[in-house]
């Protein structure tokens, strides 16, 4: 949106991984060093152990790593490690392009021995490279330490480095870990950036995306610097907010001003001057964030099939939310989690009272033992969110007969919008709306924005309020009118 204005040639501060972006600081070139050691250990078997917080670069040094590797080595990247190890073996198969010949644990445990057996004779060597790998159940990290077991007289077959957040490290040191945890040879936590690298991370960015000039002054450098607390990610998303910020008002340098603005909008608090972690605000009171972890875990394969077919946020952010958050709370609901931009809004409807379009719904179940349950409800083919259980389906009747009057409507926000914005307020992602409806720029809600909004409530059939809410704001994610 702003990259002509500001002389760009593309988006500086996209969170997707980018490895033309990468800016090596020096805490992440010892990362690396520490990846290309376990990727490179010449068959010792041992593994090599990558922790550091969300959003720090993981995924991005997995890229630059696969990047630098020699032609005789062939990687095995999982991305979704929330499988079993039935699933997780045929996973490595596909990877390494084998057609899997029997969808039986042993048999694939068979199968991938003589590949690696194979590609061994032709000097060859195999790398296991596992993302996220804190959501690896206990049943599949046995597994790997089992694959290590797959070897010559000489060698081990397999590599394997496992990358995730920093409860990784804590469930390694439990004593069911401990076999795969004595065999880990290389350890590195990444820790945020300081200060100084903060400032030279964004800097670097701008001038990879083809500016001429410098665009943020130094003092917004630093205000943007101290309130991510270091995290790349957050840098990214503050940066950008205050680049769309001086883009509104027509201003060509991000200034301290801008910065503050974005730093609020984004609702993260500005740290004190002492190194730290970002300090995140909980937010929308009146919204609730659903504590689905187990359930939705399980589900995560069809769960995902939901969402894309219904264009709604993709399933593993939700998933890995919940996870994080550990277990359902003694309301059986949840609240809003600002990290991963989720908006939650409850309808007290019974679920045939329902609009298409605000399908799925999820609508939770507590059983008496504590755990949370819950079905996925797509129309009226609901799906049921039960490890326990086998069906996966349910009729009108059954579903009726579960709900006891909560329904909760999940979204991603990526612009972190309040939960309402009244006429006449402001707010960045007004930008966004005004350019999509070919409106004159800016970031409020005036009133040929409010008019326009008006008639749009009316074509979705909602209250023509004219006021940004909750359910206006789910209707212009799920027509596409606020990406950004």
């Amino acid at each position: 949106m702003y990259q002509a204005f500001f002389g760009l040639q593309e988006n500086p501060f996209s969170i997707t991984p980018d490895t033309r972006f990468t800016y090596l600081s020096p805490l992440h070139e010892e990362a690396l060093a520490h990846l290309l050691y376990g990727a490179y250990q010449h068959g010792s078997g041992g593994f090599a152990l990558l922790t550091g917080e969300i959003g720090c670069g993981k995924t991005t040094l997995c890229r630059l790593l696969l990047e630098r590797l020699d032609a005789d080595t062939e990687t095995i990247w999982i991305l979704n490690p929330m499988l079993g190890p039935e699933d997780f073996l045929q996973a490595c198969l596909e990877e390494l392009g084998q057609t899997v010949e029997k969808h039986q644990h042993y048999a694939c445990y068979q199968q991938l021995n003589q590949y690696l057996l194979q590609r061994h004779a032709e000097g060859k060597r195999c790398l296991l490279l596992i993302d996220e790998a804190q959501l690896l159940s206990r049943e599949t990290l046995e597994l790997l330490r089992l694959l290590t077991n797959l070897e010559t007289g000489e060698q081990k077959l397999l590599q394997i480095l496992l990358v995730g957040q920093p409860e990784l490290a804590t469930r390694l040191q439990l004593p069911d870990a401990a076999p795969l945890n004595q065999r880990i040879t290389a350890r590195y936590h990444l820790r945020p950036l300081d200060e100084a690298h903060a400032m030279a991370y964004l800097q670097y960015r701008i001038e990879q995306a083809g500016a001429k000039r410098p665009l943020f002054s130094r003092d917004a450098l630093r205000l943007l610097a101290r309130a991510s607390g270091g995290i790349p990610r957050q840098l990214n998303i503050l940066a950008d907010r205050a680049l769309l910020v001086a883009y509104a008002q027509e201003e060509t340098e991000v200034n301290k001003p801008h910065a503050r603005q974005a730093i609020r909008e984004c609702q993260l608090e500005q740290p004190s001057k002492k190194a730290g972690r970002p300090v995140l605000k909980f937010a929308l009171a009146g919204l609730v964030l659903l504590l689905l972890a187990g359930s939705v875990w399980t589900a995560y394969p069809r769960l995902k099939g939901y969402f894309e077919q219904a264009a709604l946020p993709a399933a593993q952010p939700l998933a890995q939310a919940m996870a994080r958050l550990g277990g359902p709370d003694d309301t059986g609901v949840c609240r809003y989690f600002v990290r991963d931009n989720f908006h939650c809004l409850p309808l007290m409807k019974p679920p045939g009272s329902l609009p298409q379009q605000l399908f799925p719904v999820f609508m939770p179940r507590q059983d008496t033992s504590g755990k949370v349950r819950g079905w996925l409800v797509h129309g009226f083919q609901p799906l049921r969110l039960n490890p326990d259980i086998a069906e996966d389906t349910a009729t009108k009747a059954a579903l009726l007969n579960e709900w006891r009057g909560d329904l909760l409507l999940l979204w991603q926000d990526p612009w972190r919008m309040p939960a309402l914005i009244r006429p006449g307020e402001r707010h960045i992602a007004l930008v966004a709306l005004r350019s999509r409806w070919q409106l004159l720029p800016g970031d409020q809600l005036d009133e040929p924005l409010q008019q326009r909004l008006k008639d749009f409530q009316r074509e979705q059939g909602i209250p023509a309020d004219g006021i940004l809410g909750p359910l206006t704001q789910f209707y212009l994610y799920r027509n596409h009118l606020l990406e950004p």
